[in-house]
């Protein structure tokens, strides 16, 4: 009886099952693909790349559908290179948020490697694409992957911005935090040193606002101010921020600094005041050399006899004063 019972719950629960199971496949739609032969597949992709060429979003939203578009964003062509690279070339955003909305359905890797060596990414802003860039972002591009073709000397899209002056894509890339500020390409250039070496006040003026550093080197031992040297306007833009990180970030030095020139006047008028006219030679000729010595050293430097370091002092001058 017992086995009965367990028989007649199984039989019930396989029926139930099965009709769930029917039900639901009748409601489901097909997901079987429309396009089978190989005339079908090579008309879609042509389909797909003159929709790509044409901005036809609709045509891509058709095709977008079926199961096989999954062969045909990866599809490479040997004169234009996949489907994503012509959609980025081309500047079409919309058609590329469309496709990178289904991107792991797809399979799709926003930051792989395109046929000339390059991302997206970098593609879009060596273009100047401000809204292929912006989608790029939107779906987490990574911003400090290089161009490693050999022209472009292993350039981030930062740094390919900052020297074309492309100002809105350097400011959508700063928003970025995982921008790298300081990244140099393949000679040791950063983005405010290429800023700086092509005119770009703007930009120069955001990447330091950024926190992107002065005195970083390149291959040539040479840093922006190196770069500046021949644009008067950039020579003043990076004095102005060198004195105001000088007053922000080095308090304590100049505060140094000041100490140690009360502590060498105190030494200079304590010597005078024990300076006997009728002791040993020897030492009189000490202390007067020595006096002579802090005289003439303060003739030289305003900034010692005033007890005072102005904004751009030389404070490593000041510090390499010997005892």
């Amino acid at each position: 009886m017992k086995l009965n019972l367990i028989t007649l719950c199984s039989v019930c629960c396989t029926l139930l099952c099965g009709n769930v199971l029917a039900r639901d496949i009748e409601q489901k739609p097909s997901q079987q693909s429309l396009i089978s032969t190989p005339s079908e597949k090579r008309e879609a992709a042509e389909k797909l790349f003159n929709a790509v060429k044409t901005g036809d979003v609709d045509t891509v939203k058709s095709l977008i559908e079926d199961p096989y578009f999954s062969n045909l964003i990866h599809k490479k062509d040997n004169s234009r290179g996949t489907i994503l690279e012509t959609i980025v070339k081309n500047g079409q955003s919309d058609i590329l948020d469309l496709i990178l909305q289904r991107r792991y359905d797809y399979h799709i890797n926003v930051n792989s490697i395109t046929s000339d060596y390059k991302t997206m990414l970098t593609i879009a802003a060596e273009n100047g694409d401000e809204n292929t860039v912006r989608v790029l972002l939107k779906y987490s591009a990574y911003p400090n992957v290089c161009d490693v073709s050999a022209k472009g000397m292993a350039k981030s899209p930062l740094i390919l911005a900052a020297e074309k002056g492309y100002t809105e894509i350097v400011k959508m890339l700063l928003d970025n935090k995982k921008t790298n500020l300081n990244q140099q390409d393949g000679i040791g250039q950063t983005a405010l040193m290429l800023a700086i070496k092509k005119g770009h006040a703007q930009i120069a003026k955001m990447l330091l606002d950024s926190g992107a550093k002065i005195n970083i080197k390149d291959k040539l031992k040479q840093t922006a101010l190196d770069y500046a040297k021949r644009n008067p306007e950039m020579t003043e833009l990076l004095t102005e921020y060198m004195g105001n990180n000088e007053k922000k970030g080095s308090k304590n030095i100049i505060k140094w600094a000041q100490n140690k020139i009360t502590e060498k006047k105190r030494k200079r008028a304590e010597s005078r005041e024990n300076f006997d006219p009728n002791g040993d030679v020897k030492k009189r000729k000490l202390v007067s050399e020595s006096n002579d010595k802090d005289r003439n050293f303060e003739k030289s430097d305003p900034a010692f006899r005033d007890n005072d370091i102005k904004p751009g002092a030389d404070i490593d001058g000041i510090l390499s004063v010997k005892e």
